[in-house]
């Protein structure tokens, strides 16, 4: 069969990989110009940040098997850390004793080792959907158009693709919003910080800080001590979509010196910023559980993290 992927972030490029092994001719159309998703990487010209998820555990039986061969062939490592969480304004240090996993070298370094039989479009943005004698077109970039699919398989936001699955038999599945935001901000920093500090889980304005600089792998340039990624709350991004880039800046660095300043000598000297807003970055009801959605004789499904939380 020919089957239409729509993003590669981890689930559509795994869900590539397995549909390839079977012989399937398989294309994954992705907007951006790169693999991941969420496990967004970005090489600056000084360093290279890990921008989205920092690290995932693993509870499922199935997903611990992945896990354990992703280790045995160097694709993922343990961050071996002690999170610390803020409490009235102070670190205090997590009871929470979870193994954390790392990419390696980057979070991305998990898509690319799902290579696979199948062909990934970059820079291919699917804009709508039609349906002819049983075969699906792709509209693409508003000008290109890809046909003869005999699935078209999503796994993008719920809220991009309602966009495209507008006239299909699944759209009544996928809810209008279901994400919320986050600005991301990576800093790098001279100043020492106490060493034990790897992992924050903060408060109402930043939700959680990594010490990219103490991630297994991680390759130190000059000109700089460490990199913090600061994660803002989903509140708080909101809230904020529209603030100058200066702005988040100067407030993430504002609260590291606040929330650090009984773990440093001196103040931090800024030495390079970058920031990213995700606006589709987490779901409204953790709790909630939705199931992949598939309509078999359409040939049409929505897959993708906010369908199992």
């Amino acid at each position: 069969m020919k089957i239409a992927i729509l993003g590669a972030g981890l689930s559509g490029i795994k869900l590539a990989n397995e549909l390839s092994k079977k012989r399937n001719n398989v294309h994954v159309f992705e907007k951006s110009r790169g693999i991941g998703g969420r496990l967004a990487h970005k090489k600056l010209p000084w360093g290279n940040i890990d921008f989205g998820a920092q690290y995932f555990t693993a509870r499922d039986e199935r997903f611990k098997t992945q896990v354990k061969s992703w280790l045995n062939l160097g694709v993922v490592d343990v961050w071996q850390f002690e999170p610390q969480n803020v409490i009235d304004g102070r670190l205090s240090r997590s009871s929470d004793s979870k193994i954390r996993y790392v990419g390696t070298p980057n979070m991305n370094s998990i898509t690319h080792s799902l290579s696979g039989d199948f062909k990934i479009h970059f820079e291919k943005k699917v804009d709508s959907i039609s349906r002819k004698k049983n075969k699906w077109k792709l509209l693409i970039n508003n000008s290109e158009s890809a046909e003869d699919f005999d699935w078209i398989i999503s796994s993008l936001p719920a809220e991009q693709s309602r966009h495209i699955f507008l006239d299909s038999s699944i759209i009544k599945h996928i809810p209008r919003e279901i994400h919320l935001p986050c600005w991301a901000v990576a800093l790098a920093t001279r100043g020492r910080v106490d060493f034990d500090i790897q992992g924050v889980f903060g408060d109402d304005q930043i939700a959680w800080v990594s010490r990219q600089s103490s991630k297994p792998s991680w390759k130190k340039q000059a000109g700089y001590d460490d990199i913090w990624m600061v994660h803002f709350s989903s509140k708080w991004s909101e809230l904020n979509e529209s603030a100058p880039s200066e702005i988040i800046v100067s407030e993430a660095m504002s609260w590291l010196m606040k929330i650090f300043k009984n773990h440093i000598e001196k103040d931090l000297i800024l030495a390079n910023s970058k920031l990213h807003f995700w606006r589709y970055a987490q779901i409204y009801d953790s709790e909630q559980k939705y199931r992949s959605i598939v309509d078999k004789d359409e040939g049409i499904a929505q897959i993708g993290a906010w369908l199992s939380g």
